[in-house]
Protein backbone atom coordinates (compact mmCIF):
# COMPACT_ATOMS: atom_id res chain seq x y z
CA UNK A 1 0.00 0.00 0.00
CA UNK A 2 2.47 2.72 0.83
CA UNK A 3 4.49 1.77 -2.50
CA UNK A 4 0.89 2.33 -4.01
CA UNK A 5 0.82 5.94 -2.16
CA UNK A 6 3.93 6.72 -3.64
CA UNK A 7 3.46 6.21 -7.06
CA UNK A 8 0.58 8.04 -6.83
CA UNK A 9 1.92 11.11 -5.12
CA UNK A 10 4.69 10.88 -7.64
CA UNK A 11 2.55 10.84 -10.66
CA UNK A 12 0.26 13.40 -9.03
CA UNK A 13 3.51 15.50 -8.66
CA UNK A 14 4.61 15.27 -12.40
CA UNK A 15 1.30 15.76 -13.63
CA UNK A 16 1.02 19.13 -11.35
CA UNK A 17 4.62 20.05 -12.91
CA UNK A 18 3.79 19.28 -16.73
CA UNK A 19 0.92 21.59 -16.25
CA UNK A 20 2.70 24.44 -14.66
CA UNK A 21 5.53 24.52 -17.40
CA UNK A 22 5.73 26.58 -20.19
CA UNK A 23 4.34 24.31 -23.54
CA UNK A 24 6.90 23.43 -25.51
CA UNK A 25 7.52 25.63 -28.64
CA UNK A 26 7.04 23.07 -31.42
CA UNK A 27 5.59 23.44 -34.77
CA UNK A 28 1.98 21.98 -35.28
CA UNK A 29 0.84 20.83 -38.92
CA UNK A 30 -1.83 19.05 -40.66
CA UNK A 31 -3.50 18.16 -44.09
CA UNK A 32 -7.03 18.14 -45.53
CA UNK A 33 -8.73 17.19 -48.45
CA UNK A 34 -11.54 19.49 -49.36
CA UNK A 35 -13.36 20.61 -52.11
CA UNK A 36 -12.36 24.21 -54.21
CA UNK A 37 -15.47 25.74 -55.16
CA UNK A 38 -14.64 29.39 -57.69
CA UNK A 39 -16.72 30.72 -59.60
CA UNK A 40 -16.42 32.25 -62.91
CA UNK A 41 -19.21 34.60 -63.84
CA UNK A 42 -22.20 32.40 -63.36
CA UNK A 43 -20.57 28.71 -63.04
CA UNK A 44 -19.49 27.53 -60.09
CA UNK A 45 -17.36 24.18 -59.89
CA UNK A 46 -16.22 21.71 -57.80
CA UNK A 47 -12.72 21.05 -57.80
CA UNK A 48 -10.74 18.20 -55.81
CA UNK A 49 -8.68 19.77 -53.71
CA UNK A 50 -5.85 19.38 -50.61
CA UNK A 51 -4.49 21.58 -48.19
CA UNK A 52 -1.48 21.14 -45.95
CA UNK A 53 -0.69 23.51 -43.05
CA UNK A 54 1.97 24.31 -40.78
CA UNK A 55 2.72 26.75 -37.77
CA UNK A 56 5.38 27.70 -36.01
CA UNK A 57 5.99 30.03 -32.95
CA UNK A 58 7.99 33.10 -33.17
CA UNK A 59 8.66 35.55 -30.52
CA UNK A 60 6.29 38.01 -29.09
CA UNK A 61 3.27 35.44 -28.57
CA UNK A 62 3.11 35.11 -32.71
CA UNK A 63 2.76 32.39 -34.88
CA UNK A 64 3.95 32.09 -38.33
CA UNK A 65 1.40 29.78 -40.65
CA UNK A 66 2.15 28.13 -43.75
CA UNK A 67 -0.01 26.92 -46.22
CA UNK A 68 0.17 24.68 -49.49
CA UNK A 69 -2.46 24.34 -51.26
CA UNK A 70 -3.51 21.75 -54.57
CA UNK A 71 -6.51 22.31 -56.76
CA UNK A 72 -7.60 20.57 -59.71
CA UNK A 73 -8.30 22.72 -62.47
CA UNK A 74 -8.82 20.70 -64.93
CA UNK A 75 -12.92 20.43 -64.65
CA UNK A 76 -12.37 24.43 -65.32
CA UNK A 77 -9.94 23.72 -68.45
CA UNK A 78 -12.54 21.30 -70.03
CA UNK A 79 -15.75 23.58 -69.23
CA UNK A 80 -13.49 26.33 -71.48
CA UNK A 81 -16.14 26.12 -74.44
CA UNK A 82 -19.58 26.01 -72.09
CA UNK A 83 -18.38 29.27 -69.88
CA UNK A 84 -17.24 31.02 -73.31
CA UNK A 85 -20.81 29.86 -75.08
CA UNK A 86 -22.08 31.49 -71.52
CA UNK A 87 -20.84 34.89 -72.22
CA UNK A 88 -20.83 35.53 -75.90
CA UNK A 89 -24.29 33.46 -77.50
CA UNK A 90 -26.78 36.08 -78.01
CA UNK A 91 -29.86 35.61 -79.93
CA UNK A 92 -31.63 39.34 -80.93
CA UNK A 93 -33.88 40.10 -83.48
CA UNK A 94 -33.57 42.91 -85.82
CA UNK A 95 -29.78 43.29 -84.04
CA UNK A 96 -27.10 40.31 -83.78
CA UNK A 97 -27.03 36.76 -83.57
CA UNK A 98 -23.88 35.13 -82.01
CA UNK A 99 -22.65 31.27 -81.62
CA UNK A 100 -19.60 30.03 -80.14
CA UNK A 101 -18.77 27.20 -82.42
CA UNK A 102 -15.41 26.13 -80.81
CA UNK A 103 -13.32 27.24 -77.39
CA UNK A 104 -10.01 26.21 -75.87
CA UNK A 105 -7.51 26.88 -73.78
CA UNK A 106 -4.53 25.58 -73.24
CA UNK A 107 -1.36 25.79 -70.65
CA UNK A 108 1.95 26.66 -71.95
CA UNK A 109 3.69 27.67 -68.85
CA UNK A 110 3.00 27.33 -65.15
CA UNK A 111 1.53 30.82 -65.08
CA UNK A 112 0.31 30.83 -68.70
CA UNK A 113 -2.28 29.50 -71.15
CA UNK A 114 -3.24 30.71 -75.06
CA UNK A 115 -6.79 30.83 -75.02
CA UNK A 116 -8.56 30.37 -78.88
CA UNK A 117 -12.20 31.28 -79.85
CA UNK A 118 -13.99 30.94 -82.83
CA UNK A 119 -17.87 31.73 -83.18
CA UNK A 120 -20.74 32.87 -85.76
CA UNK A 121 -21.78 36.69 -86.20
CA UNK A 122 -24.76 38.19 -88.07
CA UNK A 123 -25.64 41.25 -88.34
CA UNK A 124 -29.61 41.24 -88.47
CA UNK A 125 -30.86 44.28 -90.09
CA UNK A 126 -34.74 44.21 -90.24
CA UNK A 127 -35.94 46.56 -93.25
CA UNK A 128 -38.63 44.99 -95.17
CA UNK A 129 -37.79 41.09 -95.15
CA UNK A 130 -35.44 40.32 -92.08
CA UNK A 131 -31.61 39.77 -93.62
CA UNK A 132 -28.61 38.55 -92.07
CA UNK A 133 -24.95 39.62 -92.85
CA UNK A 134 -22.83 36.42 -91.60
CA UNK A 135 -19.42 35.47 -90.75
CA UNK A 136 -16.73 33.64 -88.70
CA UNK A 137 -14.81 35.33 -86.06
CA UNK A 138 -11.58 33.84 -85.20
CA UNK A 139 -9.99 35.19 -81.45
CA UNK A 140 -6.79 34.42 -80.16
CA UNK A 141 -5.78 35.49 -76.55
CA UNK A 142 -3.43 34.61 -74.49
CA UNK A 143 -3.82 34.45 -70.23
CA UNK A 144 -1.27 35.28 -67.80
CA UNK A 145 -1.84 34.17 -63.98
CA UNK A 146 -0.57 36.11 -60.85
CA UNK A 147 -1.28 36.37 -57.34
CA UNK A 148 -1.37 39.38 -55.30
CA UNK A 149 -1.44 38.82 -51.47
CA UNK A 150 -4.05 35.96 -51.37
CA UNK A 151 -5.85 37.31 -54.88
CA UNK A 152 -5.23 35.30 -57.76
CA UNK A 153 -5.65 36.84 -61.07
CA UNK A 154 -6.42 35.43 -64.42
CA UNK A 155 -5.97 38.49 -66.76
CA UNK A 156 -6.91 37.44 -70.31
CA UNK A 157 -5.46 39.31 -73.07
CA UNK A 158 -5.33 40.02 -77.21
CA UNK A 159 -2.48 38.31 -78.61
CA UNK A 160 -2.67 39.77 -81.99
CA UNK A 161 -3.89 42.97 -82.86
CA UNK A 162 -6.20 43.17 -83.84
CA UNK A 163 -7.16 39.98 -81.56
CA UNK A 164 -10.38 39.41 -83.78
CA UNK A 165 -10.11 38.37 -87.10
CA UNK A 166 -13.15 37.89 -90.02
CA UNK A 167 -11.87 36.67 -92.91
CA UNK A 168 -12.15 38.06 -96.21
CA UNK A 169 -12.93 41.38 -94.27
CA UNK A 170 -11.01 44.61 -93.50
CA UNK A 171 -8.67 45.28 -90.38
CA UNK A 172 -11.49 48.20 -89.67
CA UNK A 173 -14.32 45.61 -89.62
CA UNK A 174 -12.17 43.49 -87.24
CA UNK A 175 -11.34 46.16 -85.19
CA UNK A 176 -15.00 46.93 -84.98
CA UNK A 177 -15.94 43.02 -83.98
CA UNK A 178 -13.41 43.11 -81.27
CA UNK A 179 -14.24 46.27 -79.80
CA UNK A 180 -18.61 45.02 -79.72
CA UNK A 181 -17.29 41.85 -77.85
CA UNK A 182 -13.71 42.19 -76.74
CA UNK A 183 -15.24 43.19 -73.31
CA UNK A 184 -17.01 40.00 -72.80
CA UNK A 185 -13.73 38.03 -74.16
CA UNK A 186 -10.78 39.90 -72.86
CA UNK A 187 -11.43 40.75 -69.13
CA UNK A 188 -9.37 40.25 -65.75
CA UNK A 189 -10.87 37.63 -63.58
CA UNK A 190 -9.85 38.12 -59.74
CA UNK A 191 -10.63 34.37 -57.36
CA UNK A 192 -9.17 34.98 -53.49
CA UNK A 193 -7.65 32.08 -52.98
CA UNK A 194 -8.50 32.05 -48.90
CA UNK A 195 -12.13 31.89 -49.83
CA UNK A 196 -11.54 28.18 -51.45
CA UNK A 197 -10.44 26.96 -48.79
CA UNK A 198 -12.10 24.85 -46.12
CA UNK A 199 -14.13 27.02 -43.89
CA UNK A 200 -11.81 25.87 -40.53
CA UNK A 201 -9.10 28.64 -42.47
CA UNK A 202 -11.94 31.11 -43.39
CA UNK A 203 -10.03 34.28 -41.81
CA UNK A 204 -6.70 33.31 -41.89
CA UNK A 205 -4.64 35.65 -44.28
CA UNK A 206 -1.46 35.03 -45.91
CA UNK A 207 0.57 36.10 -48.89
CA UNK A 208 0.96 33.52 -52.14
CA UNK A 209 4.81 33.13 -52.57
CA UNK A 210 4.39 30.66 -55.20
CA UNK A 211 2.01 30.22 -57.65
CA UNK A 212 2.13 26.86 -60.50
CA UNK A 213 0.44 25.19 -62.63
CA UNK A 214 1.18 21.88 -63.47
CA UNK A 215 0.69 21.83 -67.42
CA UNK A 216 0.42 17.77 -66.76
CA UNK A 217 -2.20 17.55 -64.59
CA UNK A 218 -3.77 21.24 -64.70
CA UNK A 219 -3.44 21.38 -60.70
CA UNK A 220 -2.90 24.21 -59.52
CA UNK A 221 -0.74 24.28 -56.94
CA UNK A 222 -0.31 27.50 -54.38
CA UNK A 223 1.75 28.35 -51.47
CA UNK A 224 1.68 31.03 -48.61
CA UNK A 225 2.57 32.34 -45.88
CA UNK A 226 0.94 34.62 -42.85
CA UNK A 227 1.64 35.05 -38.86
CA UNK A 228 -1.60 35.81 -36.05
CA UNK A 229 -1.68 36.28 -33.06
CA UNK A 230 -1.73 33.49 -30.23
CA UNK A 231 -5.53 34.20 -29.32
CA UNK A 232 -6.32 33.45 -33.22
CA UNK A 233 -3.74 30.79 -33.32
CA UNK A 234 -5.92 29.15 -30.50
CA UNK A 235 -9.15 29.96 -32.55
CA UNK A 236 -7.60 28.28 -35.58
CA UNK A 237 -6.60 25.03 -34.11
CA UNK A 238 -10.43 25.13 -32.40
CA UNK A 239 -11.59 25.40 -35.39
CA UNK A 240 -9.23 22.43 -37.27
CA UNK A 241 -10.58 20.47 -34.19
CA UNK A 242 -14.11 20.94 -34.50
CA UNK A 243 -13.81 20.23 -38.22
CA UNK A 244 -12.12 16.64 -37.11
CA UNK A 245 -14.72 15.92 -35.04
CA UNK A 246 -17.33 16.35 -37.05
CA UNK A 247 -15.47 14.26 -40.10
CA UNK A 248 -15.21 11.37 -37.13
CA UNK A 249 -19.10 11.24 -36.03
Amino acid sequence: MRRIRSIIVLTLSAAVLSAAAPPASQPVEGEKTFVARPKFGAAVFDLPSAVRWRATPLDGARYRIELAADINAATVLANVPALSARALNRDKPCDVLVRVKSAAAKLTGPRSLTYDLRFYYAKRMCVGLPLEYPADVACAAKIAVAAQRSVVTIDVQGATNPACRIDGLSPALSDGITAQFGQDIFKRHTVDAAKLLPKEFQGVTFDIRTLAIDPATAVLHIEGQGTMSEPQFAALMTRINAARMTRWR
